[in-house]
């Protein structure tokens, strides 16, 4: 960083012949400064801003919603470090456009003075050289200090912020830590690069089930964190990751929907291996972990009748059939059944004979393996979501599957296949998520319930 001094002297230069400072400040910052007086604004003058009515701030808060959910863990950690550093967290759109701000309510009143509160624009254009707006368009952390500001009223200011990149490398918006320039903030760009990092892992949980998912890292430790490389391909084409992916590789964005695996790697994974040594066509060794695209954790059957003549029906021993017309009444009753047996009893032959037998027939039999589905998405899947709720929510949205089975039975159930990576016939216990470790238990044993 710059000593204070220093940039004063550039800003002089700056305004009074446009000569360029040279090393004088960092090389984004002139540059910023450089756009800033090409658009026609002046350093020593008030940027012209528009705050959002009332009405527009609802809709925006509407729009972001989706944003602001995935976001939502990060800010609230970073919450008391900006209450403990007198700072205020910043989550912008991709605009850069202020939707929410928490943190010192000291701090934060002297910078609504400067215009940093939600509902105004902090976009290069309407606000001069800042760390959103910079950030949004150098694609790319940054830290603005003091003086690094393009106006002089906004020199109070220290702001570290980075721009949030979906998997397909699009702007979706921006964290920002701000404080007084006065104030100790040489961690701030650390804490929020951390912080962006979680939010762009935590964007790979949705929307990509049907894809090969590969995650690499050099450290094999470091697999299952925010800190691993996560590539999507469909049909051997890369079609999403993350920064950290692509940097290993030596990619940018363009590689994207144009290179096929083949010609990211020299070596791949041994057949139905999950975990391998994989070899770039660089030469460098990386230690990856696959997991192939799922078969279907929901299987949904039409309406249907009773078995008839043509169906046989399953056969079932008197203590069964006793059994089977007691659930019978009780689901005809509304009341919730819950089914016990080993694995391979026949829970789910039961349920739907319970289903054929009973007054529901007619309507749909919606079965739910809900050890497939990832814990962050039963949410949506069980109580469906509006179009672009997240991202790779599918178009138009999705009913949910309580809707689906409305009038007819729902059965959920935990099957004993295992969804974790350590070992064929793991019951997860050593894999908390898609992509979260645990130091579990070293041994697995399979459950069904």
């Amino acid at each position: 960083m710059a000593t204070a001094q220093t940039v004063l002297t550039a800003r002089r230069h700056f305004i009074d012949g446009g000569v360029p400072p040279g090393d004088m400040v960092p090389a984004p910052i002139l540059r910023s400064w450089e756009r800033c007086a090409t658009l026609g604004l002046e350093m020593r003058s008030r940027p012209r801003i528009e705050p959002l009515t009332a009405q527009d701030m609802r809709s925006l808060h509407e729009r972001c919603e989706a944003l602001r959910r995935i976001c939502r863990p990060e800010i609230e950690a970073l919450h008391a470090d900006a209450q403990a550093t007198d700072s205020i967290v910043i989550l912008t759109d991709a605009d850069g456009l202020v939707i929410d701000t928490v943190g010192s309510a000291d701090f934060a009143e002297q910078a609504a003075r400067v215009a940093l509160r939600p509902g105004v624009p902090w976009r290069e254009d309407a606000t001069g050289t800042n760390a959103i707006g910079t950030a949004l368009i150098e694609r790319r952390p940054i830290a603005v200090h003091g003086a690094e500001h393009f106006f002089e009223m906004h020199r109070i200011l220290s702001c570290a912020a980075m721009p949030i990149l979906d998997p397909h490398g699009r702007l979706v918006g921006a964290l920002d830590l701000s404080g007084h320039a006065a104030g100790d903030h040489r961690h701030a760009l650390g804490l929020v690069r951390l912080a962006v990092d979680q939010i762009e892992h935590r964007l790979f949980e949705h929307g990509f089930e049907d894809h090969e998912v590969i995650r690499i890292h050099r450290d094999p430790a470091l697999l299952g964190t925010a800190r691993e490389g996560i590539l999507a391909f469909a049909d051997r084409r890369l079609v999403a990751a993350n920064r950290t992916g692509l940097e290993q590789l030596g990619l940018d964005w363009q590689a994207l929907g144009v290179r096929r695996f083949e010609e990211i790697f020299e070596t791949g994974f041994a057949r139905q291996a999950s975990t391998g040594i994989l070899r770039t066509r660089t030469g460098m060794l990386l230690r990856g972990e696959r997991r192939p695209a799922p078969s279907a954790a929901v299987t949904m059957s039409k309406p249907r009748p009773a078995p008839s003549r043509r169906t046989p029906a399953p056969i079932f021993d008197a203590a069964t059939r006793t059994s089977l017309d007691r659930a019978v009444r009780l689901l005809d009753a509304q009341i919730p059944v819950l089914l016990q047996g080993e694995t391979g009893s026949g829970k789910e032959v039961f349920a739907r004979a319970v289903h054929a037998a009973g007054t529901r027939a007619a309507a749909p039999f919606v079965a739910v393996n809900c050890a497939a589905l990832p814990e962050g998405l039963i949410e949506a899947e069980l109580f469906g979501y509006e179009e672009g709720a997240f991202t790779g929510a599918r178009r138009r949205g999705a009913r949910g599957l309580l809707r689906e089975a409305d009038g007819g039975v729902l059965f959920l159930t935990r099957s004993a296949t295992c969804r974790c990576r350590c070992r064929p016939g793991c019951c997860g216990c050593c894999r908390t998520g898609p992509s979260r470790r645990s130091a579990a238990a070293p041994r697995c044993r399979s459950i069904s319930r």
